[in-house]
């Protein structure tokens, strides 16, 4: 949830706290070195995080009586709290919240009565994790190991079509 407060009279600060959840499997593994030994068995990551936001908006005044409406908003973010699974190291929570993500997102929509449109918007967003090592001890061989998260970049590109009214 986002909250705005107006700046001046289009433009406006952002900020606020998003909850965001994944889930998805890997398949197919290929080392890198011959040193390594892969088993191509699936893997499943599931990650859970809330992420606080910061950022700045422009807006079209008045949806009701206008021939048009816009929208721009750029932000930056940073993880507040994140919950990272995965298969391989069952039991295990990766916690690190290292981490940002930059956002920018657009609209433009035009009049189809007095007091509804009809609009485009779009959304580039990129997120950055970085690594995170926990030691753990195997239960089978009391042998010292480490479970490795490996930092991650993740680009999305989202449009759509949205229908505004202000009555």
């Amino acid at each position: 949830a986002l909250a705005y407060v107006r700046q001046r009279s289009d433009l406006f600060w952002t900020g606020g706290v998003n909850f965001r959840s994944s889930s998805f499997k890997r398949y197919d593994f290929n080392a890198v070195s011959t040193d390594i030994a892969v088993d191509n068995i699936p893997t499943e990551e599931s990650t859970s995080e809330i992420v606080a936001e910061l950022g700045l908006a422009l807006e079209g005044e008045r949806v009701k009586d206008s021939t048009n409406h816009y929208g721009l908003r750029v932000s930056l973010g940073t993880p507040l709290w994140r919950h990272v699974t995965n298969t391989s190291y069952p039991g295990m929570t990766f916690d690190n919240r290292q981490g940002w993500d930059a956002n920018v997102e657009g609209r433009y929509s035009w009049a189809l009565t007095s007091f509804a449109h009809i609009g485009l918007w779009g959304r580039y967003s990129f997120s950055h994790r970085s690594d995170q090592r926990i030691g753990y001890v195997e239960s089978s061989s009391g042998a010292s190991r480490t479970a490795e998260l490996p930092a991650s970049n993740l680009r999305t590109t989202t449009i759509g079509v949205e229908l505004l009214w202000k009555l």
